[in-house]
């Protein structure tokens, strides 16, 4: 395994899984596509997707195509991830349960840990920004006026009633769904709370102090990963993120002394991966040669 750590291989991660030992990574994390699309799928299209066809959800976020993880992707992280290790992956708050299924129908089960201790295995990064803005009350009723002309007068009067009134900034939040390998001790998960409020990605964070250009539409915070990757695997560890996108998750693993084998099928993101993974290693070996 060792020549296959801190590397970010190309190509399908339904393929390269199948090239890595069984039980072999510590933790697997992960912001997967959320198959964000313009379509619900039915059930026999669900019967089907948990069975280990994929999923046509009707293109993805931004018009974007890329499709929920199918079944195989998370069989694969199963058979590599060691018995007892968690992983964690970043879900749509609208399709989050079609991700749990297949996680699930990959033999992966809820964390007993995080149940245990919160009710249940899905935490949450909280960011508090974008949409939903605040919504002027009045406003919006007297809208509803105008297409409901039967209750036009019960509506305007409570418009009336509520001018100045708005719903404030509501936080936009994701789910993280966390399930575990069972057949071992499962590994301690230190969690103070089943939630991290944390802002979105700075420009000056995703570029790494401006030194790289990173076009990823969908960069996570470092914060929220680091907080991940410390909770998920020990030190030293190693930590499989088979959708590395623009390399948040392998920046966490390096400021958090762990080790990271990354995957990603668009050449032009890894590109931006290994560029980001290569200056944040010299960043973190020149602030330890400072400490000396």
């Amino acid at each position: 395994m060792s020549d296959i750590f801190d590397t970010i291989a190309l190509g399908d991660c339904l393929d390269l899984l199948r090239a890595l030992p069984a039980n072999s990574v510590d933790a697997v994390l992960t912001d997967p596509p959320y198959g964000l699309g313009k379509r619900q799928p039915s059930g026999l299209e669900l019967q089907r997707y948990f069975s280990g066809e994929r999923l046509d959800t009707g293109g993805d976020f931004r018009g974007l195509h890329w499709e929920i993880p199918p079944v195989g992707v998370w069989r694969e992280c199963f058979r590599v991830l060691r018995p007892g290790g968690h992983l964690a992956a970043f879900a749509g708050t609208r399709t989050w349960d079609i991700m749990a299924g297949g996680l699930r129908a990959a033999n992966f089960v809820p964390s007993p840990r995080l149940v245990e201790q919160f009710g249940s295995s899905v935490l949450q990064w909280i960011n508090g920004q974008g949409f939903p803005k605040s919504v002027n009350v009045s406003r919006a009723l007297e809208k509803r006026a105008v297409r409901d002309p039967q209750n036009a007068d019960r509506l305007l009067g409570l418009a009336s009633r509520f001018r100045g009134y708005g719903t404030a900034l509501k936080p936009s939040w994701e789910p993280i769904l966390v399930f575990v390998k069972p057949g071992g001790a499962p590994a301690d998960l230190e969690l103070n709370a089943p939630f991290l409020y944390s802002a979105k990605a700075s420009r000056n964070e995703r570029t790494v102090g401006g030194r790289i250009e990173n076009s990823h539409p969908c960069v996570k915070p470092v914060r929220v990963m680091r907080w991940l990757v410390r909770s998920l695997a020990p030190l030293g560890g190693i930590v499989l993120d088979p959708y590395v996108g623009s390399g948040t998750t392998l920046e966490a693993c390096l400021r958090e002394g762990r080790h990271y084998v990354g995957m990603e099928r668009e050449p032009s993101y890894r590109n931006i991966a290994v560029a980001r993974a290569l200056m944040v290693q010299r960043n973190v070996a020149a602030a330890a040669n400072a400490a000396r």
